[in-house]
């Protein structure tokens, strides 16, 4: 609800209203505007205002017809009108007025009186509204006194005739004048016993209890006697329970922990009114009895004593006691405490029946309003929803916790919904459960309805009905009981969907072993799709390259020139970007849950809905990692498409994608064995020709090592020789940049020398036939260390040698391959304090690791690679000597024995070197 008031300004002019909205805005109106009487007659009809300022001069209807059809109407007619006008007359004002408009203006009129008039007519509003609300609960309240000042007139007619018929009794027993005392008596009693029933009956008692002991009280009084009670009687246990005492008798009573339970075996005198089922009188309670037990010490002294019993339906219920009346009790006491009595109980019977129909209602009410089912009740034979439990009110749009006593009629909520089939036709009325059981007068059961609500949602309901029979045995309404099944329908649904994609998904399956040829398969596919999967329309989109179009490859279903029309080209600005496009060019699925508002759908939108499709998913189908094309499917329905749908179809379009690419490779396959059998052909003619050549190049290298050999080294020796002859014979002649430049020159002579060497040792190595002997690496291990060090190195280095496991090769290359590695271990880690070195070895799988660790310069990690090239150094000359070639030559030497070689390290942290050799070539 808004805050402020709401006024409707209603003028041709739209000056004036511009006027009206700038005065009425700031003092904290909400203005709508209507420029004339039909626009202004809907605006009401759409949003009811607080308070209308009406033109009396318009165009297209004047303001006394808007006027009077305002005044009309039953939920407009409450609103208040203020007339405006420039030319208006008293007699018009008058015509206006009595019509039901509240005041007039006359143009130009002043802020001031606009706004106190507005404000005076819109509090007067809000008064009458309260007021007539007032009043309308005034009448009902005045029902309610009405209809019980009929039942209280009831009443006291029943006591005027039953004080009549006293009357008439008593005027009888006068006549004869032998009974007139006892007449007059017995009147008097009845007279008495009436009034006190009259006073029992009208007496307004908040509980039971002080219902009865109002009751106790006039049946003392009537009795003429000092005190009496009331004790429930159980005839089951026998057991008498202590209802009522009369006040005096608590009040005097010194009786030490009285009794208020009494079994029928342990009373004496006064529970022979059970034993005897009738009422017992004792004039002189002092004297002995037979049948008297006495009473308890403090016990008030009794004089005399009458007890009744209180029948209901045969059985005795209760007992009434008076005692100690002034004269003794005779046979109209009884009468009267008798006839009292009955009449009470009667009454508290009654009142027990309205209390426990209460109780049942509120009861009723408690559990209708904790089922989770919806239920309605119809008390009339047109079956009228009148009350209905907190899920009906809920499910219809009441408030919840509206109490079942309450009607949706007394609310003022109708019940907004439409009973629909599942064919989406409309229930007729004496289709509909509760008419059925009426008309039938007999339960109706298991019915499947769909509530369509006005606010566009839709509810199926399961319920059953059975008729209400009133006391003649006439149907007088029915009551039906509703359980929402709207997620089990959805689950259903939604499980027909998934069944009908898993069986396409095993049709295709099933197809993908027989179907190998790619046209074959999409049209398969697309034909399974729309004859087991549901979908109206399924087809294969290809690229073609050159244009950049797409083409229809297979399709099956409804297409009716849809396809015919796409004209889709990937480079087009809008039709480029549509979802075949899309899938085409990102390899990734694209989801049209409402083909109707997606605007990816915009060119071609009209042309599918016209087709009946009302979502589709496109799946593009893979080979190789490229998009071969997508598989297109439109379902009949929005929203068809929920996330296990779209896993399922994306499983659909892999599996697919794998028969395509399977396909593909297939074929490949078959040119690879077709060209396989073509090169075999001429097979044994190439390994000859490349035998020859492999010989002929082996002779060339055989050339080229001897020419490096001798040709290189013969122009060496020279260098090295003069160099020598010019520091012999002319050393005193040379500064010492001279001989410095000769040492260099007989370093780099022996250098060049060394690695022409290493270089034919390493070129040789690839002819060089292995010899396979047993080696045993630990003995070979500790010669070679031996062997590279001298005593003084060896007291530097911590050198560890565990027991290496045999291997089975060539004796020299494998002792090569330790002397390169533990010298260059020795070599990089000469520059610390104290030099560590381990060989040690183990076992992964069935492959034995040989290692060799130092604490010396280590390398960098990304530099690993090079570690194992020809002519590759990580370290400068200056730093460590060295060739360049003994890790290749070590590498070579691993691989031509059937294994590997690996490094790591670390700058300044040292470095690790496996190895290892073909197991077949371990021991």
């Amino acid at each position: 609800m808004n805050p402020k008031p709401i006024i409707l300004a209603v003028d041709d002019t739209p000056a004036h209203l511009e006027l009206l909205e700038a005065l009425l805005t700031p003092a904290g109106y909400l203005v709508r505007r209507a420029a004339g009487g039909e626009t202004a007659l809907a605006a009401v009809a759409a949003d009811p205002p607080d308070l209308i300022l009406l033109d009396l001069r318009m165009p297209d209807m004047d303001g006394f017809e808007v006027c009077r059809r305002l005044k009309a109407g039953e939920k407009t007619t409450h609103i208040p009108i203020i007339l405006l006008s420039a030319s208006a007359d008293s007699k018009e004002w008058v015509a206006g007025l009595q019509l039901g408009a509240v005041d007039f203006i006359a143009k130009p009129f002043q802020r001031e009186e606009l706004l106190a008039r507005v404000s005076t007519h819109l509090t007067l509003s809000r008064a009458n509204l309260s007021l007539k609300e007032q009043a309308e609960t005034l009448a009902r309240t005045n029902r309610q006194l009405q209809a019980e000042s009929v039942i209280r007139h009831d009443a006291e007619d029943e006591v005027r005739l039953s004080l009549a018929r006293a009357e008439r009794s008593r005027r009888a027993l006068l006549s004869a004048l032998e009974d007139q005392k006892k007449a007059e008596a017995k009147i008097r009693r009845n007279e008495s016993r009436l009034q006190s029933l009259v006073h029992i009956l009208q007496y307004r008692a908040k509980s039971r209890q002080e219902f009865l002991d109002h009751a106790l009280a006039e049946v003392i009084r009537i009795t003429e006697s000092r005190f009496g009670y009331i004790y429930f009687y159980n005839e089951e246990r026998q057991e008498f329970i202590l209802n009522s005492w009369s006040k005096d008798v608590m009040a005097t009573c010194s009786v030490v922990d009285p009794q208020s339970c009494y079994a029928l075996d342990k009373t004496g005198f006064w529970g022979e009114v059970v034993r005897q089922r009738k009422a017992i009188v004792l004039n002189d309670f002092p004297s002995a009895h037979p049948l008297k037990k006495g009473y308890p010490e403090g016990h008030l002294p009794l004089t005399r004593f009458l007890t009744v019993p209180v029948f209901a339906e045969e059985k005795i219920v209760a007992v009434v006691g008076v005692a100690n009346k002034i004269r003794d009790y005779d046979d109209i006491d009884v009468l009267q405490l008798t006839l009292l009595m009955d009449a009470v109980w009667k009454t508290l019977s009654i009142k027990d029946s309205e209390e426990a129909l209460r109780q049942h209602t509120d009861e009723m009410a408690t559990i209708l309003d904790i089922l989770p089912a919806v239920v309605w009740v119809g008390l009339d034979p047109d079956c009228r929803v009148i009350l209905g439990n907190r899920a009906a009110n809920e499910l219809a749009g009441i408030t919840a916790g509206t109490n079942i006593s309450q009607s949706a009629v007394a609310t003022g909520h109708a019940v907004p919904l439409t009973p629909l089939k599942e064919d989406g036709s409309l229930f007729m009325p004496e289709e509909l459960p509760m008419q059925r059981a009426v008309a039938l007068a007999q339960p109706v059961e298991e019915v499947e309805l769909r509530l369509g609500f006005a606010d566009g949602r839709l509810v199926d309901l399961l319920g059953s009905a059975a008729p209400l029979f009133d006391a003649e045995g006439q149907v007088r309404g029915s009551v039906a009981a509703f359980t929402d099944i709207t997620e089990r329908k959805a689950a259903e649904a939604r499980l027909r969907k998934l069944n009908r994609t898993y069986a396409l998904l095993s049709s295709l399956s099933q197809t993908i072993v027989r179907v190998h040829e790619p046209d074959a398969l999409f049209a398969a596919a697309c034909r399974i799709a729309v004859e087991q999967g549901g979908f109206r329309m399924a087809w294969v989109a290809r690229l073609d390259g050159q244009t950049r179009r797409v083409r229809v490859a297979i399709y099956a279903g409804t297409n009716d020139g849809y396809l015919e029309k796409l004209d889709i080209c990937l480079d087009d600005r809008t039709r480029g970007h549509g979802p075949t496009a899309t899938a085409l060019q990102d390899g990734q699925r694209v989801v049209i849950n409402d083909i109707a508002s997606d605007p990816r759908m915009d060119p071609w939108r009209d042309a599918a809905l016209q087709r009946g499709y009302r979502s589709a998913i496109f799946l593009p189908l893979m080979v190789a990692g490229a998009v071969y094309g997508t598989l297109n499917l439109y379902a009949p329905d929005a929203h068809f498409f929920d996330d296990m749908e779209v896993q399922l179809l994306t499983e659909l379009a892999s599996t697919l994608s794998f028969a395509l690419e399977f396909a593909t490779r297939e074929a490949q396959r078959r040119e690879a064995e077709a060209e396989i059998r073509s090169l075999n052909a001429t097979l044994e003619e190439r390994v000859q020709q490349r035998t020859t050549e492999l010989l002929a190049t082996n002779k060339e290298l055989e050339t080229f090592s001897y020419s490096v050999s001798h040709d290189l080294r013969a122009p060496l020796r020279a260098i090295d020789g003069f160099t020598k002859i010019l520091l012999e014979d002319y050393a005193p002649r040379l500064d010492d940049e001279g001989l410095r430049i000769c040492g260099v020159i007989s370093y780099n002579t022996r250098r060049m020398g060394e690695l022409i060497d290493a270089l034919l040792a390493f070129s040789r190595l690839g002819r060089t036939e292995i010899r396979s002997v047993g080696v045993d690496m630990t003995a070979l291990a500790a010669e070679v260390f031996a062997e590279l060090t001298t005593p003084q190195e060896r007291e530097r280095i911590d050198f560890s040698l565990a027991t290496l496991p045999r291997a089975s090769g060539d004796p020299a290359l494998l002792r090569q391959v330790w002397v390169n590695l533990l010298a260059n271990a020795v070599k990089f880690s000469a520059k610390q304090p104290r030099a560590s070195i381990a060989v040690t070895a183990r076992h992964e799988g069935n492959e034995g690791i040989y290692t060799v660790r130092d604490n010396g310069v280590g390398f960098n990690m990304d530099y690993a690679k090079k570690l194992f090239g020809v002519f590759q150094r990580l370290h400068s000359d200056k730093e460590f000597s060295g060739t360049g070639l003994g890790l290749a030559l070590v590498q070579r030497i691993v691989q031509r024995h059937g294994g590997r070689i690996w490094a790591e390290g670390a700058p300044g942290q040292g470095a690790t070197f496996y190895f290892t050799i073909s197991p077949k070539k371990m021991a």
